[in-house]
């Protein structure tokens, strides 16, 4: 394996590019297939963020509770998440906290980051450039 976002780069196994990749899991993998190298997702690679508690984990942690297809200036990211189970906090939230919004309360299943967010609030304001426009130039 190897990650198109660090910068030390390098080729890794799949135990190591889990690992150091818990805390990046925004980063762009791929994976060897004795012909080329193909992308591949952290998600596929076993790895979950665990929501709440400063990523630590939680007393009350639910394996891979759910995934998550999130946008973000770097690409489209496939995750899956574990939601912290403790009371006075909801996945919602949990998200939010990480700057990244579900485009509903209800549905966790897609969000957008606010960095692609803000990005396009930039650009709308200097350039009057419409969502869809923003997102084929950004993905």
């Amino acid at each position: 394996y190897r990650c198109l976002d660090c910068v030390q780069g390098g080729y890794f196994c799949l135990t190591c590019i889990a690992s150091t990749h818990q805390a990046n899991p925004l980063h762009h993998v791929q994976r060897w297939d004795y012909v080329e190298w193909k992308d591949s997702s952290l998600k596929d690679l076993g790895v979950s963020i665990k929501l709440g508690h400063n990523s630590a984990k939680c007393p009350n942690v639910v394996d891979g509770t759910f995934d998550l297809n999130l946008l973000d200036i770097s690409g489209v990211h496939y995750l899956r998440l574990n939601s912290c189970a403790c009371p006075n906090t909801t996945d919602y939230r949990e998200l939010l906290r990480l700057r990244w919004a579900a485009l509903t309360p209800f549905d966790l299943r897609y969000a957008v980051s606010f960095d692609l967010i803000e990005g396009f609030l930039k650009k709308n304001y200097e350039s009057h450039i419409s969502y869809r426009d923003y997102l084929a130039q950004v993905l």
